[in-house]
């Protein structure tokens, strides 16, 4: 929870579309893509919002002025919000229908793709590195060719369109993460690998 609040403190609409990505803020994370994409939305959706969530990274302040200069150039500060550094992550994310993820850089995992899950929001993530073994694609999330702001705005709006979509990817991504995801098989793999080792450890000795 907590979602109300965090829109309520940013001046969002209760029943404004919002759509976000949490990170870092730096070059390779991609929230510039985000950007283009609500570029392409303005106009067709005024009314949709997006949050970048994060502070700027040690190496990214050129970075972050250049993301201001494009937000100001495409005219969307009144939809695009920096909300900074925040430590409520998963109302911050509870506030959105869309979770955004746009690394330009294969992930090697993504660790906010399974919280967004968690949180029964669904994903619009690059096909390739870990969202592949993460999202579903068309049943947990939407999987777009990567860098590609074009094919993001697309999924986004695909999504804000469609309440009964994002419903449906949101609720299977929540069971995604409790059946592949849980700590707890987390450790019953870990726990049989490590079986495994000493098993063949007895039986080279034997």
């Amino acid at each position: 929870g907590g979602g109300a609040a965090v829109r309520s403190e940013l001046g969002i609409p209760a029943a404004a579309p919002v759509i976000g990505i949490v990170g870092h803020i730096q070059g390779w994370k991609g929230q510039d893509l985000v950007v283009q994409a609500m570029a392409r939305l303005r106009d067709r959706h005024p009314e949709l919002r997006c949050l970048i969530v994060g502070g700027v990274h040690s190496q990214g302040d050129a970075y972050a002025a250049r993301l201001r200069q494009r937000i100001a150039d495409e005219r969307l500060e009144r939809q695009v919000i920096l909300t900074g550094a925040r430590r409520d992550i998963a109302a911050c994310l509870d506030a959105m229908d869309v979770a955004i993820h746009s690394s330009t850089n294969p992930e090697p995992f993504g660790r906010v793709l399974i919280e967004a899950m968690a949180l029964s929001r669904p994903l619009v993530a690059p096909r390739e590195g870990g969202p592949l073994e993460i999202v579903v694609d068309g049943e947990t999330g939407l999987l777009v060719p990567p860098r590609d702001p074009e094919a993001l705005a697309v999924a986004i709006e695909r999504l804000v369109l469609d309440p009964d979509l994002r419903r449906r990817l949101g609720a299977a991504g929540r069971a995604r993460v409790e059946t592949v995801f849980d700590i707890r098989h987390h450790v019953r793999a870990m726990e049989a690998i490590f079986d495994e080792m000493q098993a063949h450890r007895r039986h080279a000795a034997a």
